[in-house]
């Protein structure tokens, strides 16, 4: 087995809207406690995930 090492290291860094926003006649809510069907599944091999909220 590999040992890891820092420079095995990945990190995608993206951000959730924490207020409903109103775009044209769409609303758009916003939740940033907990990750989003499109998250669980583009980060599906994600031994760790830290959700920022703006």
């Amino acid at each position: 087995m590999k040992r890891k090492t820092t420079a095995d290291a990945e990190a995608s860094i993206h951000s959730h809207p924490t207020k409903t926003e109103v775009v044209g006649e769409k609303v758009y809510s916003g939740n940033a406690q907990e990750p989003s069907a499109t998250d669980t599944t583009t980060f599906a091999n994600t031994v760790q995930m830290l959700l920022l909220a703006h």
